[in-house]
C-alpha cells in the first residue's frame, strides 16, 4: 500500500492559488509577528488581534496561526487603523478617557479664547489711542 502525503488542514480548504496565505510567497523585507508588531507600534497584542478581525485582508500577512508573519508594511497600515478608530471614538493619540480628552479640548479651546481677547484688547487700545491723537488739541470736542 503506497504511503499517502500528510498535509495540513489550511492546505486542504483552499486551492493554492485561491488566497491561501501559507501558500503566498514571502514577503520582501523584513517580517515581523505579532508579538513585534505590538512593540512596535506600541498597540496592545489584543488590539491588535481585534484590528485583523474587523479588518480581514487589509494588513498583509504570510503564513497561519503562530507562522502567520507581517511585511514592514504592515506597521504603516496598523497605525493608520489605530487612528482611523480613535477618531471615530473621538480619542486621540495618547491613551485618555473621554472626560479627558473633552476636558484637554476645553482647555485648548479657552486658551484660544484667551489669545484672541488679548489680540482685541491690543486693538481696542490701538483705536483708542488713534482717536486720542485725532482729537484738537484744548479738550474742544
Amino acid at each position: 500500500m503506497p504511503k499517502r502525503e500528510k498535509t495540513r488542514a489550511a492546505d486542504t480548504l483552499q486551492a493554492p492559488d485561491s488566497g491561501n496565505p501559507a501558500m503566498e510567497p514571502a514577503p520582501e523585507g523584513p517580517t515581523y509577528s505579532l508579538g513585534e508588531l505590538a512593540e512596535i507600534t506600541e498597540i496592545p497584542y489584543g488590539t491588535l488581534t481585534a484590528y485583523l478581525r474587523a479588518h480581514p485582508g487589509r494588513v498583509p500577512a504570510q503564513g497561519v496561526g503562530k507562522r502567520r508573519r507581517f511585511p514592514a508594511a504592515a506597521v504603516g497600515i496598523l497605525q493608520q487603523i489605530r487612528k482611523e478608530n480613535h477618531e471615530r471614538i473621538g480619542q486621540h493619540w495618547r491613551k485618555r478617557s473621554r472626560p479627558m480628552a473633552r476636558w484637554e479640548e476645553q482647555r485648548k479651546l479657552a486658551h484660544l479664547i484667551e489669545k484672541k481677547a488679548a489680540e482685541l484688547n491690543g486693538l481696542i487700545r490701538e483705536l483708542q489711542a488713534t482717536v486720542e491723537r485725532s482729537r484738537p488739541e484744548g479738550g474742544e470736542a
